[in-house]
């Protein structure tokens, strides 16, 4: 995955030096279902900024995934 995040956040190299960059949206497809432990894996990959998530499946909209997502005070 780090590799990924790296080729997605090189292009935007110019607007982070401008701090110009809004929210990273990381929209999941919809068969994408529940995995505390992967989205917490991908969380700790991420660079530092903002970043927000578009779950689908209704599994996501619970208690144990808001705190994975209050990343990185949760860590």
């Amino acid at each position: 995955m780090q590799q990924g995040v790296q080729r997605l956040y090189e292009p935007l190299q110019p607007l982070i030096e401008a701090q110009r960059l809004g929210p990273v949206l990381w929209q999941l497809p919809a068969n994408f279902h529940r995995d505390d432990e992967r989205l917490a894996n991908a969380l700790d990959q991420l660079p530092a900024g903002r970043h927000t998530f578009e779950f689908r499946p209704s599994s996501w909209f619970c208690a144990e995934v808001l705190e994975l997502l209050r990343w990185p005070a949760s860590r």
